[in-house]
């Protein structure tokens, strides 16, 4: 939908959008700190949230439906709203999994009063 908008189209704005978009993507992995690992958490992040999207959306998991009949198609999780609104609660529980600062620093100070 927004390919019209977005693509270059005269022959220089095709090989510079060509050269700047593999600049990009060789350079976001190799300065950074996982470079396997960066990839394969985006990945996992797409995974999870396409397939609770789709059965929150169509009650189908892999095409095959789980839910039966009398489920209600929700148009909301099928629109970029909704991915938005996964990506939101994927990061919610991943935060919920790491320690806070404050925390970590509850802990030493009592560590390191038992000395």
């Amino acid at each position: 939908m927004t390919d019209p908008i977005t693509a270059p189209k005269t022959p220089t704005g095709k090989w510079i959008y060509g050269v700047f978009i593999g600049m990009i993507t060789v350079a976001i992995p190799y300065y950074g700190i996982f470079v396997g690992g960066t990839g394969l958490g985006y990945s996992g992040v797409l995974l999870i949230i396409a397939f609770f999207r789709e059965f929150l959306e169509f009650g189908t998991i892999f095409g095959i439906s789980v839910v039966g009949d009398w489920w209600v198609n929700s148009i909301f999780m099928i629109m970029p709203p909704g991915a938005f609104f996964m990506l939101a609660i994927v990061l919610w529980v991943a935060n919920s999994f790491v320690p806070q600062e404050e925390e970590t620093q509850q802990k030493e100070v009592a560590n390191h009063g038992s000395y």
